[in-house]
């Protein structure tokens, strides 16, 4: 049967920008976002003649590689399919009925298909795919938060005095590329420790020594930790098909380079450290794979294989703030084999204002996140549809950003696009599994869903299309996921002196807990409140319910200042919401 050429345009929602090359949307799109950036940086195209310098990078096996492309300064043609076999014998019969030459076929052993880059009928045995095309969608003190109007309205403050997030957990953005130096960043990425560290052996060029770096697994260009992917110590870059997901490296200049760093910012940018940006999420880690060009564009291949990748090494939240038009069999696979590994998927339900949302957002176990204003009115290019999970704020967002000009500090402020509601709701997602270890895919979707905020426009319905359950309300899904907290006082004075106490070994304070549930762990933490720094002051384990926890301010090392005095309790990878009084420790 021959199959009819589809050519699917998919978007991506890029906030902040004007025009996104090869698409029948672009004055659309441009009406809709214009470029509301605080810091505008005049840009000129690169003389074709000059190429930049670029440092080499190890590829990925043949077998892992993304499909056949043209590249140009125009962007990425692909003109391959997609093809799964029963059995030898229909790969036999697919060869032979199309003339084809055994060695036009490309297997890719982690999506279990090979590519063909001809025209080709299907035969008996044999299921033949289109690759589809996917493009961007475009109470800490840190300089632009007073900006960040979106943490009021989804309550995050009143959601931070209790988790800010832990390292233990990893959030896959699958994107562009990334600002990797960027200031509020540079500690945020998930490090693969099976290719860090110092090493003896060394492969074929280019490897550390011809890069005149010291010898280590990450440049060594071998495949220290034997997953397929060599020196991949921060992700894996499926477009560019090498181990440096670093923006800019093709195309420094396309606006589409910044959006993987928009949408990292908002999920875990480093917080509290008086400068910048906050993340919703301080403390998780980044996964950064990079699956669309520096021009905004990917296909089928190197979105599945970034699923992939993703689920295999450890991610427990992925966030897609990208999209096609249409369904994508093998996208889908990916997207399935995640939910079954339970890790979370979060999408962008799309930037057109139409009734059907982005591809992979309108899968059902994904949550599909789309767009709303300060009012909480639903964004006027916000997709929506019966697969629509719940909304989240996606106009006027600030962020961290990238340039060619300046790679460490930029921000950008005015960015507009469900592409940047989906990692506000990742980022939540990532706070909810920090507070609770146990929660399935089914059961972070659930919480944030029924606990969203109805807003005015649902006219009291528990569920509309235009969005879905709500808005995120991440105060309440988090309560939805924890021990109610603990009864007791957390504090038996609330102002000491460090002269007075200075020297004394006794304690002079005494915090009492009375855990919610049977067995559990009571813990009294202080958190100052000029920087959220946090001392760790006393636990009680293996007590009674009761708890009488003693400290002294002076030992534990506490500064004069105001400073937050916690109690929660902690069993079986749960945790409580917080009791909390405040302290003025005085010099």
């Amino acid at each position: 049967m021959k199959k009819q050429t589809k050519i699917l345009i998919v978007i991506i929602v890029l906030a902040a920008t004007a025009a996104i090359v090869g698409s029948w949307r672009v004055s659309q799109f441009a009406r809709l976002h214009p470029n509301l950036s605080t810091d505008s940086e005049p840009q000129q195209r690169p003389d074709p003649d000059k190429q930049p310098q670029s440092e080499q990078h190890p590829t990925t096996p043949e077998s892992l590689q993304s499909p056949d492309v043209s590249q140009s300064q125009g962007g990425t043609t692909t003109t391959s399919k997609l093809v799964r076999f029963e059995s030898d014998r229909a790969k036999d019969v697919f060869i032979a009925h199309n003339r084809l030459q055994p060695e036009q076929l490309e297997y890719i052993s982690a999506l279990g298909v090979y590519r063909v880059s001809a025209s080709t009928d299907q035969t008996e045995g044999s299921k033949v795919y289109n690759s589809q095309r996917y493009r961007v969608l475009l109470t800490p003190n840190d300089t632009f938060y007073s900006s960040q109007w979106h943490f009021a309205k989804v309550h995050a403050p009143a959601t931070w005095d209790n988790t800010v997030g832990d390292s233990s957990v990893t959030v896959a953005v699958i994107d562009t590329g990334f600002a990797l130096e960027h200031q509020d960043l540079d500690d945020a990425w998930y490090v693969n420790d099976g290719e860090s560290g110092v090493t003896e052996s060394e492969g074929a060029e280019p490897n550390c020594t011809s890069r005149a770096l010291s010898l280590d697994k990450s440049c060594n260009n071998i495949d220290d930790d034997a997953d397929g992917y060599v020196d991949n110590r921060l992700g894996w870059d499926f477009a560019n098909i090498d181990n440096n997901v670093q923006t800019g490296e093709t195309d420094p200049l396309d606006s589409a380079t910044t959006h993987g760093t928009l949408v990292s910012g908002l999920i875990a940018a480093e917080s509290s450290n008086a400068q910048g940006v906050a993340g919703m999420s301080w403390h998780t880690k980044i996964l950064p794979l990079q699956a669309l060009t520096d021009l905004g564009e990917g296909d089928t291949v190197s979105v599945a294989l970034a699923i992939h990748y993703a689920v295999t090494h450890g991610a427990q939240v992925i966030n897609l703030s990208l999209g096609s038009d249409g369904d994508d069999p093998l996208v889908a696979e990916q997207i399935e084999y995640a939910h079954e590994q339970g890790v979370v998927v979060v999408a962008a339900a799309g930037n057109e204002n139409e009734g059907t949302l982005s591809y992979p957002a309108n899968y059902p176990t994904v949550i599909a996140v789309g767009a709303t204003d300060t009012a909480d009115v639903r964004a006027s290019f916000s997709n929506y549809g019966s697969n629509l999970a719940l909304v989240a704020p996606g106009t006027s967002i600030c962020s961290t950003s990238w340039s060619s000009a300046n790679q460490t500090t930029r921000y950008t402020c005015g960015s507009a696009g469900t592409s940047f509601s989906s990692p506000i709701v990742a980022g939540a997602a990532a706070l909810l599994l920090a507070q609770n270890t146990t929660l399935t895919p089914t059961q972070v979707k659930s919480a944030l869903t029924a606990t969203a905020t109805k807003v005015a426009g649902m006219s009291g319905q528990s569920f509309t299309t235009r969005y879905g359950y709500g808005r995120l309300n991440m105060y309440e899904a988090l309560k939805s996921v924890s021990y109610t907290a603990p009864s007791g006082q957390p504090l038996s004075t609330r102002q000491v002196s460090l002269a007075a106490i200075s020297g004394h070994t006794r304690p002079e304070l005494n915090s009492t807990c009375v855990s919610p549930v049977p067995n559990a762990v009571c813990r009294v933490r202080a958190i100052r409140t000029t920087d959220n720094a946090v001392a760790w002051l006393d636990d009680g384990v293996g007590a009674p319910p009761d708890y009488n926890l003693y400290w002294n301010a002076s030992a534990v090392g506490m500064s004069s200042g105001s400073w937050l005095i916690q109690t929660y309790v902690e069993s079986e990878g749960k945790r409580s919401m917080v009791s909390q009084e405040l302290l003025t420790v005085s010099p």
